[in-house]
């Protein structure tokens, strides 16, 4: 792993990075052509091929080693995918398998701590004398060959959250009728454990100290202090699937269902006591994810906070989260085609929408119309679009490719220059 890291650090640094030549959204731009390139040539592919292995997350590590990390059941890989290559490259990917204590596995959740760690949860399997399948839960802490069992009473981990300026992690274990949180600091026992009467689903770091829940009928605001404490209790009846904060104006997104309805959510700290909701107007509402902004940049009064949201119905919108629920633009993918995830660059000048056939891309401050379509159907026989598992979509941590994983395909798409 060490050598996989040293040389993903020095590719990466090698690499010139994106410039920054962003103008406010919205504005004019004069452009001669509207030109949309193809993405297609030069794609990766570093599928997982064994028997036995399923790919359920891929997660990008650090400015400093920018691996891919494919992890699942029974697979817990590192993918370095040099800059450039493809099917007529001379240098290929290279992968190393990060070894458990356990052959047989499902990870369930997962975060990288630095540029050569990551925690891990992992529900393992094996059989006992009488032929019955035992099952354990155990968080644990990975670095190049070393595995540190951090818990095996955590239960199991379904959302992770690293917080770098305290060196602190958020776990959530959750079950059909309640929710455990759990914040542990090195490899000791957590250091503040809260219990809710309804399942969590997913978690956010606000500040150094302060996080945000939610759930089945839940959600919440902790702090810690000499304790863990509820901050605010929003009162609600959906179902919060997921939620994002967003660091320089303080605002809080949520997406929620509730029977067939969809629903967007924003708190904002002008109104922080108020969890607003906005039905939905798409179908099959999925994912969403603000626009990366500098904190120095933002003014609470004039500057639009973008909050990208996607459907399964093909439509991406651009929404204002500073004036909830200001659309500001309604984006359609090539043929109309389904977008189950979204992600910006790390620099937030490029927005990625992604589905099962098409990836495409918008500079969203420089004109409507996609930069860039991936679209490998009928070209490839490394992905199909039919097959059935867990869709993924990430940027590397320069925003020059993008990766997308379906079932046990994975592609690295580079972006055109």
């Amino acid at each position: 792993m060490d050598k996989l890291l040293a040389t993903g650090a020095d590719i990466n640094a090698a690499a010139a990075g994106r410039a920054d030549g962003r103008t406010a959204l919205g504005q004019s731009t004069e452009i001669q052509t509207e030109k949309i390139a193809d993405m297609f040539e030069g794609t990766t592919y570093v599928s997982i091929k064994d028997l036995g292995k399923t790919v359920t997350h891929t997660l990008w590590g650090t400015p400093e080693a920018p691996l891919l990390l494919a992890a699942g059941k029974s697979l817990l890989r590192l993918h370095h995918i040099p800059k450039g290559s493809g099917a007529n490259s001379v240098q290929g990917p290279q992968s190393m398998d990060l070894k458990l204590l356990a052959d047989k596995y499902t990870v369930t959740a997962l975060c990288w701590n630095s540029h050569e760690e990551i925690t891990v949860s992992v529900r393992e399997e094996s059989m006992n004398g009488g032929g019955e399948v035992m099952r354990n839960d155990k968080l644990l802490k990975v670095s190049g060959e070393e595995v540190v069992t951090i818990s095996s009473t955590a239960g199991m981990i379904s959302t992770m959250r690293w917080n770098g300026p305290t060196q602190t992690l958020l776990t959530i274990s959750t079950t059909d009728i309640s929710g455990f949180i759990r914040i542990w600091k090195g490899e000791e026992d957590p250091v503040w454990t809260a219990k809710t009467e309804k399942a969590i689903f997913d978690a956010a770091w606000m500040n150094d100290t302060t996080f945000v829940v939610c759930g089945e009928r839940l959600f919440q605001i902790y702090e810690i202090t000499d304790s863990l404490k509820v901050q605010q209790t929003f009162k609600t009846q959906a179902t919060w699937e997921s939620v994002k904060y967003e660091p320089s104006s303080g605002i809080i997104a949520s997406l929620a269902m509730e029977e067939i309805t969809s629903f967007l959510g924003i708190v904002h700290p002008n109104d922080p006591t108020n969890l607003k909701t906005h039905e939905y107007p798409d179908a099959y509402f999925g994912d969403f994810t603000f626009q990366p902004q500098p904190k120095s940049t933002y003014n609470s009064q004039s500057s639009t906070v973008v909050l990208a949201a996607a459907s399964a119905s093909g439509v991406t919108r651009i929404w204002d989260a500073n004036q909830p629920f200001k659309c500001l633009k309604r984006l359609i993918t090539k043929g109309e085609s389904q977008v189950i995830k979204v992600a910006f660059s790390a620099d937030g000048s490029l927005l990625a929408a992604a589905g099962p056939y098409t990836v495409t891309v918008w500079e969203l401050e420089k004109r409507d119309v996609p930069i860039a379509v991936w679209s490998p159907n009928g070209r490839t026989n490394e992905w199909d679009s039919s097959v059935d598992g867990e869709f993924s979509l990430g940027w590397d941590p320069d925003g020059s490719r993008l990766s997308i994983a379906l079932g046990n395909q994975i592609a690295i798409i580079n972006m055109p220059r």
